[in-house]
């Protein structure tokens, strides 16, 4: 029977190789890119360990992308030794054909902000595998990204739940969150506050008393309900439904939802409608205007709304002159997840308050 010290040795190995790797990384970066780096022999003298020990130890500085190895040559720091390697994550998947585009914005975004500042950037379509459905899966790509330190950093959005978010944070790698249902450092937040306060304005504006609600959480009802109160805006609980959240109903399904939240509304109120209503998404807001028009009614002079939408994006084209909209730039959000990404590189036990984005009202 084996000694249950047996694992002892190899532990202590392992973390001898990890050190190893970590100080010739070191000495890779003050030496500089395309710059030759001493022999394997005379590595071995220099860290007092086995010619073995620092092959294994280069081999995964090669995958890290940090040296390259030439036959007959020698060892050569990489060019990309100061290139920043950045993953983008999602956590379902954004190419469905009931998708918002946000998404799909925010990765180019994602992808002209890396290649302006010369950083490495992969994308990770995170969803498990078909019929499976595991809360703690992470795609092998990803895993293997994470586990041989070939990111430096990762930008997160769409995450399905906490448990998610918890295990890709176990990696240690710096990471940024796009999201309203997580906690921990490097949290990027659309102002739910800001955007329900830009909303009421706009329906006071256009002289509307009565204002309902379709949003995509519960949360969206809570701070509806808030900004109504500190408004003095009486609410009719009847004008108001939210969706139970993406763990309950996928984000493709959010346009047949806002139809069928909409019909909903009409014959729970036996066609008596608010005359403002307040969408929080705008592919929500797309069906729910598809199905007013299939109701008979007029979209933006029956019932006034004001949308979030997302610029760049044409989900809302069709009544976008009868529409108040809330617009979100990806681009804007992509730099601030971008610079809470670096501010948590340089200083990651550094805790930092969620990075609030706001939307600007058209």
């Amino acid at each position: 029977m084996p000694s249950p010290h047996s694992s002892a040795p190899q532990a202590k190995a392992s973390r001898k190789q990890t050190q190893i790797v970590e100080q010739i990384a070191i000495m890779a970066r003050e030496y500089g890119a395309g710059m030759k780096l001493p022999t394997i022999v005379e590595l071995s003298k220099m860290f007092g360990v086995t010619v073995s020990t620092i092959d294994r130890s280069l081999g995964r500085l090669e995958e890290m992308g940090l040296i390259r190895r030439k036959r007959g040559s020698g060892i050569y720091v990489s060019s990309r030794i100061d290139q920043k390697r950045i993953g983008l994550v999602f956590g379902r998947n954004i190419f469905g054909a009931g998708s918002s585009p946000f998404y799909r914005l925010l990765m180019q975004a994602c992808e002209q902000r890396a290649l302006r500042h010369n950083e490495a950037f992969s994308f990770y379509l995170n969803t498990p595998l078909l019929g499976r459905d595991e809360d703690d899966y992470i795609h092998q790509d990803l895993e293997d990204a994470l586990s041989s330190g070939r990111l430096d950093g990762i930008i997160a959005a769409n995450i399905r739940n906490p448990k998610q978010d918890r295990l890709l944070r176990s990696y240690g790698v710096p990471m940024v969150v796009l999201s309203q249902s997580t906690s921990g450092y490097g949290l990027i937040d659309l102002d739910m506050e800001d955007f329900m306060e830009q909303s009421f304005r706009a329906m006071e504006a256009r002289g509307a008393r009565s204002v309902g609600l379709l949003g995509t959480l519960p949360l969206h009802q809570e701070v509806f309900e808030r900004v109504a109160r500190a408004k003095g805006v009486v609410i009719n609980p009847d004008w108001v439904q939210c969706l139970p959240g993406p763990d309950f109903v996928s984000p493709d399904r959010y346009e047949a939802e806002g139809r069928a939240m909409m019909l909903s509304l009409y014959e729970k109120n036996a066609g008596r409608l608010p005359e403002a209503l307040i969408i929080k998404d705008d592919m929500l807001a797309r069906g729910v205007c598809a199905e007013m028009e299939h109701l008979g009614a007029a979209v933006g002079k029956d019932v006034k709304i004001v949308s979030q939408s997302n610029k760049g994006s044409d989900t809302l084209y069709d009544w976008a002159n009868r529409l108040n909209l809330i617009e979100y730039d990806s681009q804007e959000i992509v730099e601030v997840m971008f610079s809470e990404l670096e501010a948590l590189m340089e200083e990651p036990d550094e805790p930092r308050p969620p990075a609030i984005v706001r939307g600007h009202l058209k």
